[in-house]
């Protein structure tokens, strides 16, 4: 039984050196075009301060959805091994959101509109043989974000923050490859003052989004 098991280990290690040697970073250099399919679910936390008597209140709310973007980088190798990937990307999403306040003294309808997410990133890869690899990276999301119908007060400014992910990257055909990740976006705080109408009361909200993603990209190299 030993015998054998130590014979197992050792064809295991020669297939994981046959394997490596076979491992090139240039198999990933050049610059590719992408489009990718995630499913996302973002969660936002909030808390509703008012500065009358009125209580404050905490909430939290999350959805899932799927959504497609545009992505395009340049990987250059660092050693045999190793290479890092620049890139940028792009999705043309536009998500509309409206509430009307059950207190007659705020009035209106407040709507919020976001659009034109678009962000950049820096993906550090480890090639482990000729056609994977394995990738970490760190990111920058930004939003478009306006709002519209508060009666005086403050309007947040554009939604944006940083992240990380960790995934792999197949090659499909020298010019094409697959890659699947999943990401985490931290999104800085956002805060909304609202005076009532008749300007004796402010109210404000403050809510920190989070975005948890799974996506896959198809890509070309060229």
């Amino acid at each position: 039984m030993k015998k054998i098991l130590s014979t197992t280990a050792i064809v295991s290690s020669l297939c994981l050196l046959g394997t490596n040697s076979f491992a090139d970073s240039k198999s990933v250099v050049g610059p590719h075009i992408g489009i990718s399919a995630s499913v996302i679910g973002a969660e936002f936390a909030g808390t509703r301060t008012a500065s009358d008597a009125s209580p404050s209140s905490t909430g939290r709310a999350g959805l899932v959805h799927g959504i497609a973007d545009i992505d395009v980088g340049y990987t250059a190798a660092l050693d045999k091994n190793g290479a890092i990937t620049f890139g940028a990307r792009y999705i043309p999403l536009k998500a509309d959101a409206s509430g009307t306040s059950a207190d007659a003294t705020t009035g209106g309808t407040v709507k919020a509109e976001l659009k034109n997410i678009y962000g950049a990133y820096i993906k550090p890869s480890y090639v482990i043989s000729k056609d994977a690899s394995v990738l970490v990276g760190i990111h920058y999301l930004r939003g478009d974000l306006k709002v519209s119908g508060l009666s005086g007060g403050t309007r947040p400014s554009d939604l944006e923050g940083y992240g990380g992910s960790i995934g792999v990257r197949v090659n499909l055909t020298p010019s094409s490859f697959l890659s699947v990740e999943a990401s985490y976006t931290d999104f800085k705080s956002l805060r909304v003052t609202d005076v009532s109408n008749d300007t004796r009361r402010t109210k404000t909200v403050a809510f920190d989004p989070a975005l948890a993603e799974g996506r896959v990209t198809l890509g070309f190299k060229f």
